[in-house]
């Protein structure tokens, strides 16, 4: 496992690899789940906006349209950190 100290340190990094998708999350989130939020939005940690559900809400169907978000280029990276970052402030951002 390897630590990085600044998000140039990150963006350095990334730049060795072929191919790579990042999700930047504020301290305490999960970086899948929304754990912690009982309501009709959330099914099992799941968001109903990330995925497209069944009416009964017992399965995920197969969609172009929903999923979650990952950044796939350094740009859309940096522009979701920094809106996690702005979002959650005090709180460390972490990239998974």
């Amino acid at each position: 496992m390897e630590q990085f100290k600044t998000f140039q340190d990150v963006h350095a990094y990334l730049l060795t690899l072929e191919k790579w998708f990042a999700r930047p999350i504020a301290a305490g989130e999960h970086p899948t789940l929304h754990l912690g939020r009982g309501s009709d939005h959330v099914i099992c940690g799941i968001r109903r906006e990330d995925y497209l559900f069944t009416i009964c809400g017992d399965w995920v169907l197969a969609s172009r349209e929903h999923d979650l978000s990952f950044s796939a280029d350094w740009q859309h990276l940096k522009g979701i950190y920094a809106l996690k970052s702005k979002r959650n402030p005090g709180k460390p951002v972490s990239v998974y």
